[in-house]
């Protein structure tokens, strides 16, 4: 009797487990949906299983290859945001959809504001009770390279929430992309809008280091925010719009405007109260390029200390030790400088006419170029053989000059020639202050532009102009005598140096990119390898680098390839991409110009705290990197 009642009950609990287990479902999803005509693009919409405060908890996932990319809420001056268009929704009150912060991009002067790569959307769907549901809807994307599509996906879901499971994978997805939302702060931020000026003021006490806006009212979020000008915890904003920019200070409740804040606790979202006022402060293209006018002088300065402009400095202070006569010194040196500046403008020209053709430009890509490397070899291998006393070169046409100066020429050409080597040998790197200015140039007009580039080279010709205006300078030189013919060697062996460098890159040019191989532990450079990596929680760090950058190879020699910080970027955490600019690419120069860098050494460093990353300085230190790498951890 016993052993029936006991296999009845395992009978019965069998039963009850089988219809448990058969009630139990797994969340709806739409599976990755695909357009034939755009193949670059594919979407998933699905549930997580999790329903908290009434709301279902759902992602969108948006994979986009090629360097395709879709767009923010506030698009900005191009693009149109993502949508849902419902045809049915039963048992749903309401789809709220959660955007993952931003970047933005530029393209032929307009500048847009979204996402690459891949990127999931949080969605909270609202539900009228549990149980049934019904959810049709076509979701309107528009993606973008040179060219923009809208593409439209059919998504339809259904199913009983009462009898979902939690599908875990979905959970942790859901939850990493949530983890990238701005977190809502329903305190406003007091604003003040200059209708006269069409400047909008706002400060954050934590500072601001990037700030978006937008609106839920269609015509305030076509509003366009350009200019943007951040100095500590102030933002100084220029507005416009396509038809009017309307009057911003004491909107309606339904057609306020929120910002988007990134400070140094992390990124923060919460709705503006604007009144009516003055903005004193000028947005960044007046207010700011006195000051970027001295970052180029002061970089420009910078260039003189390259490795490769020494030797040409040492064939200088060689022949003016020579003539120790102070107008020879003057000329000579206001030569020289005429040289640097002109090849200075030069540059600004050649970078102005690619700009207005539509290419990319980015500083020292000249070293990119196996012609310009090879011209380069044989004037540093010509200026190397006379200083050794190989030879003496006379150029044509009556033009005799011997390219070590140890003559002075009426004409100077020799010394405008010597200006001209220095600035073409001084330009694969860029410095601190110098990158500055580039980015601003690139960006600028081509009035501002060339200004830009002649205060880079005012700024490296301003020791030979010193000399120039000073030639009293002189007197503090050592004496000619025969210590110089064992000096002169030593120039030529510096400037033979230099072209056996110059040839190595020209040999690197002409075998890539076939044998061009990262480092060992480290990955080829892709960028959707950053997203991917971060997902798998790991720190990425990322290393933009090129043969012919000098810079390069001693932030690596002397930051990155030593201890404390080669320890820790072999840890088990740590993704190591290595992006080599040695030779044209339009990927790299793509993502340097996403980040507003237009020449390299670039690091950066990625995290599951650090998303969009974590730009390091230009000359790397330990502190910096691991201190980064810290944070984006």
């Amino acid at each position: 009797m016993k052993l029936r009642i006991l296999a009845v009950t395992a009978m019965m609990m069998m039963l009850l487990l089988s219809s448990a287990f058969a009630v139990a479902a797994e969340p709806p999803s739409s599976g990755w949906l695909q357009q034939q005509e755009h193949p670059d693009v594919k979407v998933r919409l699905a549930f997580t299983g999790q329903i908290k405060d009434g709301k279902a908890l759902a992602t969108l996932e948006v994979q986009l290859d090629n360097d395709w990319k879709t767009y923010w809420r506030a698009p900005g001056e191009g693009g149109v945001a993502p949508s849902f268009n419902h045809q049915q929704l039963e048992n749903i009150a309401a789809v709220e959809w959660l955007w993952p912060l931003p970047q933005t991009y530029s393209l032929q002067g307009l500048n847009t504001i979204g996402y690459q790569d891949n990127v999931v959307f949080p969605l909270l769907v609202e539900l009228n009770e549990q149980g049934a549901f019904d959810w049709q809807t076509t979701l309107t994307l528009s993606t973008c390279t040179t060219v923009c599509v809208l593409t439209d996906y059919k998504i339809n879901l259904s199913g009983d929430t009462s009898q979902w499971t939690v599908y875990s994978q979905r959970a942790e997805r859901f939850q990493i992309a949530r983890s990238r939302v701005p977190v809502q702060r329903n305190t406003p931020i007091e604003a003040v809008w200059d209708n006269d000026r069409q400047l909008l003021s706002l400060s954050s006490a934590q500072g601001i280091e990037q700030i978006y806006f937008y609106s839920d009212d269609a015509d305030l979020n076509e509003l366009t925010f350009a200019n943007t000008r951040t100095e500590g915890g102030e933002a100084i904003v220029k507005v416009d719009h396509w038809l009017e920019t309307p009057e911003l200070s004491g909107l309606e409740q339904d057609q306020s405007i929120a910002a988007v804040i990134v400070d140094e606790t992390g990124a923060f979202q919460s709705p503006l109260d604007i009144t009516a006022g003055a903005v004193n402060n000028l947005p960044t293209t007046v207010h700011s390029l006195p000051v970027i006018l001295l970052f180029a002088l002061l970089g420009g300065l910078i260039l003189n200390v390259m490795p490769c402009v020494l030797p040409v400095l040492g064939i200088k202070l060689r022949s003016l030790i020579q003539s120790q006569q102070k107008t020879q010194a003057r000329t000579k040196f206001l030569a020289s400088a005429a040289g640097i500046i002109s090849t200075f403008f030069a540059l600004g020209i050649v970078v102005a006419v690619m700009k207005l053709s539509g290419q990319a430009v980015g500083w020292g890509m000249q070293f990119q170029n196996p012609w310009f490397l090879g011209a380069l070899v044989v004037i540093t291998a010509v200026f190397s053989a006379n200083l050794l006393g190989l030879f003496e070169i006379r150029m044509p046409q009556g033009m005799s000059q011997k390219l070590a100066t140890q003559k002075t020429s009426d004409s100077h050409r020799g010394d405008f020639f010597q200006g001209v080597i220095a600035t073409l040998l001084a330009t694969p790197c860029t410095a601190p202050f110098l990158g500055t200015a580039v980015a601003f140039a690139m960006g600028a007009d081509i009035a501002v532009q060339l200004t830009l580039f002649v205060a880079l080279g005012v700024g490296m010709a301003l020791p030979w102009l010193l000399v120039a205006a000073k030639p009293s300078l002189v007197r503090f030189l050592p004496k000619p005598g025969r210590w110089l013919n064992w000096i002169k060697p030593v120039f030529g062996i510096m400037m033979g140096l230099t072209t056996l460098w110059l040839l190595s890159l020209l040999i690197i040019h002409h075998l890539a990119p076939a044998t061009a191989t990262p480092d060992p532990g480290w990955q080829t450079f892709e960028q959707e390898k950053i997203a991917a990596a971060v997902d798998d929680n790991q720190v990425v760090f990322v290393d933009v680098t090129a043969d012919w950058c000098l810079t390069c190879k001693a932030n690596k020699r002397a930051v990155i390839e030593q201890n404390p910080v080669a320890t820790r970027l072999t840890e088990a955490d740590m993704t190591l991409l290595q992006a080599d600019w040695t030779t044209p690419s339009d990927n790299i120069t793509d993502y340097l110009r996403q980040h507003n860098r237009y020449g390299v050494p670039f690091n950066i460093v990625y995290g599951p705290a650090a998303p969009e990353g974590i730009a390091l300085p230009v000359i790397l230190t330990d502190s910096a990197v691991l201190d980064a790498i810290e944070q984006a951890k």
